[in-house]
């Protein structure tokens, strides 16, 4: 145990790239894989078929925060609707559905989000929107 702690405290003080270090702290008898994960997340091929984990994390985030901001003020209310719900559809189908559709974790409320975004973006900005006003 002693040595697991003083590993993962060198690890910690290391010039290697976060992501880099997350895949390389692994127990010694699991370090050849540990040494595999490492190299792929180099080349950039993950088991996940090829998307890079980090990305579309960041590819989400920046879907829901923009485009929640962008849906509020009406501004490319389609584009922005669309990259919503579809993040939605996602979301839904990958992180919530096993939960079922009620109860904690479900996905009745991202499900409910995707929709509604869909619907933004089959019927386009409103009256009192940024769009409105930027195509006059």
């Amino acid at each position: 145990m002693r040595e697991f702690v003083g590993r993962a405290v060198r690890m910690l003080r290391s010039p290697i790239p976060a992501p880099a270090r997350v895949t390389t702290f692994a127990p010694r008898r699991r370090q050849p894989h540990a040494i595999a994960a490492h190299h792929e997340f180099r080349v950039g091929q993950h088991a996940n078929g090829g998307i890079d984990p980090e990305a579309a994390a960041t590819a989400s985030g920046l879907a829901e925060l923009g485009g929640g901001v962008a849906l509020a003020a009406g501004l490319f209310t389609r584009p922005a609707a669309l990259a919503v719900a579809f993040n939605m559809g996602v979301a839904s189908y990958k992180a919530h559905w096993k939960n079922g559709f009620y109860g904690q974790g479900g996905y009745e409320f991202s499900l409910l989000l995707g929709t509604v975004a869909l619907s933004l973006f089959l019927t386009g900005p409103g009256r009192l929107s940024v769009d409105r006003l930027l195509s006059k």
